[in-house]
């Protein structure tokens, strides 16, 4: 039988559920600090006494206090914003699961659940979604982790699980499962071709509430015939459209494995979180897209730029789009060679048929000359985004400049961060005369509003 901690033990161990816990919202919450704070609500929790926690916003939103184990601290965000609903929905389901890690070491008479085995970073996961039987989550996040550890004929594998919220697939109600198929966990890994059998972009394997492996599916057709055509909550990278309208209702969730490792998951009909570059990002897609549109003053036109900067960052194609407030403020930010003139501005020498222009930059504005960015494709949008530069327009959706090299006037304030590339300087930069929205080739979209990173997804 595991021996009752004393007291002192009971404090070493608190140091280390703290120190855990700092490490956790490091990882999660890279642009915050965590502060102590007086005052604790909670009992010191001796090695006889039930363990307590009490995770609750500031006044005004600036911070979030957490109570736990007879101390307390208080996160905050270095730039000073708000925190949003999702970061405090993350911050309790933090405290949690770390929580529960130190239950037994804390209080013996705990019992151990299934998800104490697995990564604590994905039991944060678990936890924060609120999907169907947790253990499930994580046990195919270890799936897709063991996938990625493999190859099939020297390529990276790419592929991806449809988990159920519901008894038996609503897409084939009247399919019986056979009885043999084993859980989908990562000793799947072991059979050779076997992730190959759905790619994850277009089919996915179906697990029920059992974690049971039952048979892969269309994704495309299984979004329709369960959600029809039901709009999504926030914008969605074109390629993932059906991920995420297949996880509209019924409590399903959608994990998508790339080729780069990056691990997708899909649920309540957006794209909820990524693992890349080694850490979860907590996404509220639909939170952030709507910061975006009050910058932008105009509906259309912030959700048509949105929509192109997600679909660059699954590319993994850098971009930076300006939405000046003053159009004057073109007059101070672009080079009069990069400014789109009116069409009929353009020197007619330039205009004639087979005439070669002396400044090929304003040869191409006259691509799309005397167009609003509204009556662009989305893929032309892209294209031009694509161009090394700045796509700039005003709240109006006239487009002022593509593939510009934006100058930064004299007295601008300069960021306060560690040392950064040359888009994002510039981003911060211009962002005092409009909202700006950066796309970094490593799939990061960042938001700068009046030289303040409002958020990152």
């Amino acid at each position: 039988m595991p021996l009752t901690p004393t007291a002192e033990t009971h404090r070493e161990l608190v140091d280390q559920a703290w120190v855990m816990l700092a490490e956790q919202l490091e990882q999660f919450f890279p642009d915050t600090q965590l502060d102590e704070a007086g005052g604790s609500v909670t009992h010191a929790g001796g090695p006889h006494e039930p363990l307590r926690r009490q995770v609750t916003p500031e006044p005004g939103g600036g911070a979030i206090r957490i109570d736990w184990l007879g101390r307390a601290a208080r996160l905050v965000h270095r730039e000073n914003v708000s925190m949003l609903a999702s970061e405090m929905r993350l911050a309790e389901a933090l405290t949690s699961a770390v929580d529960r890690r130190f239950c037994v070491a804390l209080e013996p008479r705990h019992g151990v659940d299934d998800t104490a085995a697995f990564s604590l970073e994905d039991d944060i996961v678990a936890q924060y979604l609120g999907v169907v039987e947790p253990a499930r989550l994580v046990d195919a996040l270890a799936t897709l982790r063991a996938a990625a550890l493999s190859t099939y004929e020297n390529r990276q594998l790419s592929t991806g699980a449809l988990l159920l919220g519901t008894p038996g697939d609503p897409a084939d109600p009247g399919r019986e499962p056979d009885a043999r198929m084993p859980r989908y966990d990562r000793r799947l890994s072991t059979i050779k071709g076997f992730h190959r059998l759905c790619d994850g972009l277009h089919t996915l394997f179906v697990v029920d509430l059992a974690g049971r492996l039952l048979w892969p599916a269309d994704i495309e057709r299984w979004a329709h015939e369960v959600q029809g055509d039901r709009p999504l909550p926030s914008p969605c990278a074109e390629p993932y459209v059906a991920h995420a309208r297949a996880t509209l209702t019924g409590g399903h969730a959608c994990l998508v494995l790339m080729p780069s490792h990056e691990i997708k998951i899909f649920a309540d009909g957006q794209f909820a979180c990524a693992f890349s570059t080694a850490r979860w990002r907590i996404l509220d897609v639909p939170t952030k897209a709507a910061i975006w549109r009050e910058a932008v003053g105009h509906d259309a036109l912030a959700e048509r730029l949105f929509q192109a900067a997600l679909d660059l960052s699954e590319e993994r194609h850098g971009a930076l789009f300006v939405v000046l407030r003053d159009p004057a403020s073109a007059d101070l930010l672009l080079d009069p060679a990069d400014r789109l003139e009116p069409r009929d501005a353009a020197p007619e020498s330039q205009a004639r048929l087979g005439a070669l222009p002396r400044q090929s930059r304003r040869f191409l504005h006259g691509l799309v000359r005397g167009q609003r960015l509204l009556d662009l494709d989305i893929h032309v949008l892209e294209s031009l985004a694509g161009i090394d530069g700045a796509v700039v327009v005003d709240t109006e959706g006239r487009l002022l400049s593509f593939g510009a090299i934006l100058r930064v006037p004299p007295g601008t304030p300069r960021s306060r961060g560690p040392s950064e590339g040359a888009r994002t300087a510039i981003a911060h930069a211009v962002s005092h005369h409009g909202a700006a929205l950066k796309v970094s080739e490593d799939g990061l979209i960042t938001l700068y509003i009046d030289g303040v990173k409002r958020w990152e997804l």
